[in-house]
């Protein structure tokens, strides 16, 4: 019998370490890449777009007026994206010095549109915002209640405490991904090129890792390029039909 409770032990011990270790693993993946974000985006060098009339055609293509519209190049090791900053009364937009040498001008025409109709999407940013501080507080509660209780061994705790984890993480990137669709179906509508569109997207497929659909809702907050790619010609299929 002794020797069935010490392999048992052994094998919380093991087990619960794997896990663990799997849970700060994900953590850390997490938090570097904000950390990339932050480190690109907030201490970077920058300098003003200054092409004047390719950010009139912006203009005409959301009917925005053109004072409301900034965009700005910035400088760093990983400048192969555009993004919005928050702000409000303009639409202040950044390009990496390298994403803009790889795309071609209708290409940038549907990257920054995309950009823009996040702006125009609030229902699924509002659910990626609410939804983990409402989980969390429910995680705390609930796995409070269950330790207290003393139903829990560690290696129940960190099963339980992993799952949900990993549960917080699909569900928030299911709405990233869902903001992601609906800006790209957006800025598609806008500038009418699929071929721009899909061409961009192809140029940075190599950029994301693709592990299957399932690891990608873990690990990435935005859907692979050539599911993009699809979603943008069953929209297209579907505007044609």
């Amino acid at each position: 019998m002794s020797l069935i409770f010490i392999s048992t032990d052994i094998f919380n011990l093991v087990s619960s370490t794997i896990l663990l270790g799997l849970f700060y693993y994900i953590t850390f993946t997490k938090l570097s890449s904000i950390s990339d974000y932050l480190k690109n985006k907030l201490l970077g060098s920058f300098e003003d777009f200054g092409n004047i009339e390719f950010k009139k055609e912006i203009a005409d293509i959301w009917a925005i007026p053109f004072e409301k519209i900034k965009i700005t190049i910035y400088h760093g090791s990983d400048s192969n994206t555009a993004f919005r900053k928050f702000a409000f009364n303009v639409i202040d937009l950044y390009i990496g010095d390298k994403f803009l040498i790889n795309t071609d001008e209708d290409e940038l025409k549907f990257a920054l549109s995309h950009e823009i109709a996040h702006s125009r999407i609030l229902k699924y940013s509002l659910y990626s915002i609410i939804f983990p501080v409402m989980y969390g507080g429910f995680c705390f509660f609930f796995c409070l209640i269950l330790v207290s209780s003393g139903i829990f061994s560690i290696f129940s705790f960190y099963i339980l405490t992993l799952i949900l984890y990993v549960t917080e993480i699909i569900v928030s990137n299911y709405f990233s991904w869902k903001t992601e669709y609906k800006a790209d179906e957006l800025g598609l509508t806008k500038t009418g090129n699929l071929n721009a569109a899909i061409s961009f997207f192809q140029k940075y497929s190599n950029f994301q890792n693709n592990y299957g659909h399932l690891l990608n809702l873990i690990f990435n907050d935005h859907p692979h390029p050539d599911d993009r790619i699809k979603h943008l010609k069953n929209i297209d299929l579907q505007r044609i039909s």
